[in-house]
């Protein structure tokens, strides 16, 4: 039998809320339901395509990554270092991954860069670990002792023993080289991959066709078809390619390369461009016919005052002519600037890499201000001894390799060094060596990377320490030598410089030359190369230049004259009256070899007996004929104080004049021809008196003897950084630790005598 079911109390009505405090019905209709579901739906959808996108793309970057790194590996074992390098550090730049890293550290140790392979893997090591990248550290360090030069032998600038990759070492790192490869997961006979690969290596694409291409629709197809357009002048095409590339892939790497594609003016952007370009090569086309027709009128004319008429109109014209063609190459890069600055995110726009591309952009848009002043910032960063560690944004870390190459060296080829490192810098932004419109005028971004090196000299040649004394420790001294543009006097304050001692500030004073207690004369040594090749005009723009510059010489400056061929000969020693110096000069011949460091050893000679200051001021269009002996004639120099001013032309060994001079803490100097030479004596007569002596109490760890300075000055924008030791030389100290101490058996020190 079923129980009842007790239904609940009813509550008495007294008991009930009212009804205007009961809970309201729902007031949305059904309608306003389901739209609310729909809403609801398409979020989700949306959100769920936006993440499988996200995906999508994501994968499609990591198969480019893998895929780049294989084309690299393959580079590699072909003997193509750089190449597998450059496009190894474009792979690290997409996304940070370990095989990339031993990638690039197995090209260091390819190239037999020992120390920068063990550098570069240290660095990654500690960002993170990797078992390969140990093992290619492991082989640089055993290729490295292997190499290290037996004890006695020479290890200088230009006679140390030189590094080549033995057959062990290349062994190891092939080893490793084909582990890394089959950690490559990838497709490796794509399309894509073997266009990539011949493109490098043979220069062009060979049996890939473009339909091949077409049908791959990854990331590296569409940038070998971008780069493979380049090559081959088809810049819409690039700039096609490039588009898709962002698309696919919004990294900034890709935006520079689009940037600097439009920036070309190759590139039909769009209808308003096409129409003001238009209208620019009209006006070209009409003030050459007007041209034209001036000149002829020039031709037929008889009078002097209408030919000077005509002459004038034909110079304003031309004038015309040239800056409408600059503004028809600067529209479209700054039509470049205006997307990079309005489509860069916050994210990116505080890295190297956004301030390289746009210092390069407004450099080609005629602001050299701004590209100066972005671009000094990024190497300036790199300053005080803060270098980023190699693991760093590989645009930051290579602009450091830069700054670091260019302030510690300047030998035989780190010319080429530099400019390599700037290769992957192009390469990794897409900076493109050549464009401009294709109406017959056009411009070669080459200067950028001049200009590049002329912001480096401003910032780490425009300052240079010319002796520390720390006699009256902690009382220090530092004479330094700071270079304007325009050669003129700078008359600095105390606040134009700012002195870091071990790394902290100090209040400096300029001392007065009233205050030294050494005499301030400066006496100078003149070095002329007479070589056969400094014959005809050379010889004679260089003697005229040396002339104007013994007459214009302060007369309170000591002058000697020093002329060099296989041998060198003292021509004016010293305080030679100026009359008899001219006359030796007019009496130079050239003939014979060249030996510089013959002609820097005479002339150092010669100073020992100058007073104050002493400064040798050098030329040459050739190279040393006996390079060998340049260390022990520079040490000479430095030990004396000597300052050496150089200066090349011609077939001047640009690295090696450069080497001597920053040794001694003077500056290279280029002339493109000799007949610029007399503008560059005066300048160097004129930079002579931006000398300073720097005086400042040391505070910071007073205690330690070996101590570093960095100084910079507001003025110019210029850094420099010198190391000083306090009574013994820090290469004294090294050398008593290694001797064996003198034993007396009649003395005793510390202590009682030994015995039985």
């Amino acid at each position: 039998m079923k129980q009842k079911k007790e239904r609940p109390a009813r509550l008495p009505r007294t008991a009930r809320p009212p009804k205007s405090v009961r809970a309201p019905k729902s007031s949305m209709s059904k309608g306003k339901k389901r739209l609310l579901a729909v809403v609801l739906i398409l979020i989700a959808v949306c959100i769920a395509v936006f993440a499988v996108v996200t995906l999508v793309n994501r994968s499609r970057v990591n198969t480019l990554v893998a895929q780049q790194n294989y084309v690299a590996s393959k580079l590699l074992e072909l003997g193509s270092y750089e190449d597998g390098r450059s496009l190894a550090t474009q792979s690290e730049q997409k996304k940070s991954n370990d095989i990339s890293r031993t990638l690039i550290v197995l090209a260091a140790g390819f190239s037999a860069d020992y120390d920068e392979a063990i550098t570069l893997a240290d660095g990654y090591l500690s960002d993170r670990g990797y078992g390969l990248l140990s093992e290619v550290r492991d082989a640089a360090v055993a290729a490295k002792e292997r190499s290290t030069p037996a004890e006695g032998s020479v290890d200088s600038y230009l006679t140390g023993v030189e590094v080549t990759l033995d057959d062990e070492t290349r062994d190891d790192l092939l080893s490793i080289l084909l582990k890394v490869q089959n950690e490559i997961n990838v497709k490796k006979t794509s399309a894509a991959i073997l266009a990539m690969q011949e493109m490098l290596t043979a220069g062009s694409i060979q049996t890939v066709s473009d339909e091949e291409l077409e049908k791959d629709s990854s990331l590296l197809s569409k940038k070998v078809q971008m780069l493979s357009s380049i090559r081959s002048g088809e810049y819409d095409n690039a700039y096609r390619a490039a588009e898709q590339l962002l698309s696919a892939d919004n990294s900034f790497e890709n935006r520079a390369a689009l940037a600097n594609l439009a920036a070309t003016g190759y590139v039909q952007l769009d209808k308003t461009a096409d129409t003001s370009a238009g209208a620019q090569q009209e006006t070209i086309s009409n003030l050459y016919s007007e041209l034209y027709q001036v000149q002829e009128q020039y031709y037929n004319a008889t009078e002097e005052r209408e030919l000077k008429t005509l002459s004038e109109q034909m110079q304003k014209i031309e004038q015309e002519i040239s800056d409408t063609q600059a503004a028809m190459l600067r529209e479209p890069v700054r039509r470049a600037i205006n997307f990079i600055e309005t489509t860069t995110p916050l994210s990116d726009r505080n890295t190297a890499a956004y301030a390289i591309e746009l210092s390069q952009l407004y450099f080609r848009a005629g602001d050299e201000d701004t590209a100066s002043e972005l671009l000094r910032e990024q190497l300036t960063d790199t300053s005080n001894g803060n270098a980023v560690s190699s693991a760093a944004e590989p645009v930051t870390a290579n602009l450091t390799f830069l700054v670091e190459n260019y302030r510690e060296a300047s030998g035989y080829g780190q010319s080429e060094a530099r400019r390599t490192i700037w290769d992957r810098i192009a390469d990794l932004l897409g900076i493109l060596e050549t464009g401009g419109y294709n109406y017959g005028y056009t411009y070669s971004d080459d200067s950028y990377y001049d200009f590049v090196l002329e912001v480096l000299a401003r910032v780490y040649r425009g300052l240079n320490i010319r002796s520390i004394d720390a006699s009256a420790y902690p009382t220090v001294r530092v004479t330094v030598n700071v270079s304007s543009d325009d050669g003129e006097a700078l008359n600095m304050k105390k606040s134009d410089f700012t002195v870091l001692d071990m790394g902290n500030p100090v209040s400096v004073r300029i001392v007065d030359a009233k205050d030294l207690e050494t005499d301030e004369e400066m006496s100078v040594i003149l070095v002329i190369d007479r070589s056969g090749s400094m014959g005809g005009t050379a010889m004679e723009d260089t003697k005229n230049a040396v002339i104007n510059f013994i007459r214009n010489a302060d007369d309170g400056l000591s002058l000697g004259v020093v002329a060099f061929d296989s041998s060198a000969e003292l021509l004016s020693p010293l305080g030679t009256g100026r009359t008899e110096m001219l006359r030796a000069v007019n009496a130079i011949e050239a003939g014979g070899g060249t030996d510089i460091q013959s002609g820097l050893s005479t002339a150092c000679e010669a100073l020992s007996h100058g007073t104050g200051r002493r400064t040798v001021i050098l030329l040459s269009d050739g190279s040393d004929g006996n390079p060998a002996a340049i260390d022990a004639v520079l040490e000479t120099l430095r030990a004396q104080n000597v300052c050496v001013y150089s200066i090349g032309f011609g077939g001047a060994d640009s690295d090696y004049l450069a080497h001597i001079a920053e040794s001694t803490g003077g500056r290279f100097l280029s002339a493109d021809n000799s007949a610029l030479l007399s503008d560059i004596y005066s300048s160097i007569g004129e930079t002579m008196v931006n000398d300073y002596v720097l005086e400042f109490e040391a505070e910071t760890e007073p205690d330690i003897f070996a101590r570093n300075l960095h100084i910079e000055t507001n003025t110019t924008g210029s850094v420099t950084d010198g190391d000083y030791n306090v009574g013994v030389s820090y290469e004294e100290i090294l050398a008593e630790a290694e001797r064996v101490p003198a034993y007396d058996s009649y003395r005793q020190t510390g202590g009682s005598a030994y015995s039985k």
